[in-house]
């Protein structure tokens, strides 16, 4: 078994007001920027597991998809003017 020594050090009620932190500056949340979000998650990119309910990366692209919408794929438009070209020639023939 490890064995741990500590040591206690005593303030006055003067000494402390002098040398202890009263605001607890540690414990105010920093607020992260939207650069800082991305560097995190490029730092942990293959750290998260792909698929799962929670903290993966199918997690993270359905909460986007469900705030933000689905993409759309320009792949739908070329089918879609493909698609309105073959009724317009239909009409012609």
């Amino acid at each position: 078994m490890e064995r741990l020594e500590l040591n206690k050090t005593i303030y006055g009620a003067t000494n402390a007001y002098n040398s202890l932190d009263e605001e607890f500056n540690e414990f105010i949340l920093k607020k992260y920027t939207i650069d800082e979000l991305f560097d995190a998650y490029n730092y942990l990119f293959y750290d998260i597991i792909k698929e799962g309910k929670k903290h993966s990366h199918f997690n993270i692209i359905q909460e986007s998809i469900r705030y933000a919408g689905e993409p759309i794929n320009p792949k739908d438009n070329d089918i879609s003017d493909l698609l309105s070209d073959i009724l317009m020639n239909e009409d012609y023939e």
